[in-house]
């Protein structure tokens, strides 16, 4: 070659290097506008989630949402999605494996030292019972074992739900499950912690002094409101991460009607005249009963209410008052749990 076609060679070949990296410049600032757009998209759906709540999220219940419930399992337990699932799980588990092994130990050995703690329970209760006991000591203990028994296995969920998210091999399937995973283990844990408060020979009973007769029933109650509802949180929160309206207002909106069925019968057999809260609350506060017809009947209309809301179309409405709902519930026994504590230590 000539150095003239050398020099025109060396040109053009200049020339296209910095087209090339203005092009790639210009496809930095669009990746930027995008994670910024995407940002902005966020907040504003930040906003409205926070603010905004009485719009419908989908139509009233029609026949073809049954359809549209079928097309939603279908991908649930599709074989092809099934298998990315195992691989995720297969990737999670060798991924960063000592922190997984170390899990796996901490698991094991948790397991036989369960009953031991059981048993430290009730021990400590007999000693709080007893007319001759000034110590707070087997208190404090008490309600530090039944918390470590509580989230155990909601943190073992978790875990392996962060632990799925996070392989490289995961999609959006795999992603919904692990999403579906953390609400359920997180929603299991609020009615564990109570649960195990109220244990036979437990906090609430030995060291606060509530009725034990009722308060084992409001345990065996918990028992069974979990199996239906945990699942129904579980299922839910996959729909939701997969975030297909049809599939959510279809499936995930029958999973939430079920969960407040369960809701009703827990309240009416809690509430009822001989129920297990009645007993607790009017053992400690003053009967009135036009006051006690108003909480129960508030305890059944809320639950039938926000059904009413979901099947005219306020699904998303309704999911999201629930569940502030259900947590304020929880911190107003906790609250009355620890004046109770409270008392005792003064």
């Amino acid at each position: 070659e000539s150095p003239s076609e050398i020099r025109d060679q060396r040109r053009y070949m200049d020339a296209l290097i910095e087209r090339y990296e203005t092009y790639f410049q210009k496809l930095v600032d669009f990746d930027a506008q995008q994670q910024e757009l995407v940002a902005r998209t966020q907040d504003l759906l930040t906003f409205i989630d926070e603010r905004i709540l009485w719009v419908p999220s989908g139509r009233a219940v029609q026949p073809d949402l049954l359809s549209d419930g079928r097309d939603a399992l279908a991908w649930l337990t599709g074989s092809k999605y099934l298998a990315q699932l195992g691989r995720g799980t297969r990737d999670a588990s060798m991924r960063w494996w000592p922190l997984n092994l170390l899990v796996l130990l901490l698991l094991l050995s948790y397991i036989p030292a369960a009953r031991r703690i059981r048993s430290r329970l009730r021990s400590l209760g007999d000693e709080a019972r007893r007319t001759d006991c000034i110590r707070f000591a087997p208190t404090v203990e008490a309600v530090g074992l039944s918390l470590l028994n509580a989230i155990w296995l909601p943190a073992l969920i978790a875990y392996f739900a962060w632990r799925l998210e996070l392989s490289p091999s995961a999609t959006q399937y795999t992603r919904s499950i692990s999403y579906g995973l953390v609400m359920a283990a997180g929603f299991w844990a609020t009615l564990r912690v109570p649960r195990q408060l109220l244990r036979p020979r437990g906090v609430a009973v030995a060291h606060c002094g509530w009725p034990e007769d009722a308060t084992q029933v409001l345990f065996r109650n918990l028992g069974w409101f979990a199996w239906v509802t945990v699942p129904a949180v579980f299922m839910i929160g996959v729909f939701e991460m997969r975030g297909e309206d049809l599939w959510r207002e279809s499936v995930g909106r029958l999973l939430f009607l079920v969960a407040l069925l369960a809701v009703v019968v827990f309240n009416y057999l809690a509430l009822r005249p001989n129920g297990s809260l009645s007993a607790m609350l009017t053992s400690r506060i003053r009967k009135r009963p036009w006051t006690w017809r108003i909480v129960r009947l508030a305890s059944l209309a809320v639950p039938l209410g926000l059904a009413a809301a979901a099947l005219r179309g306020f699904y998303w409405t309704a999911l999201q008052f629930s569940v502030r709902l259900h947590f304020t519930l929880l911190f107003l026994f906790l609250l009355a749990l620890g004046l109770q504590l409270a008392a005792r230590l003064s």
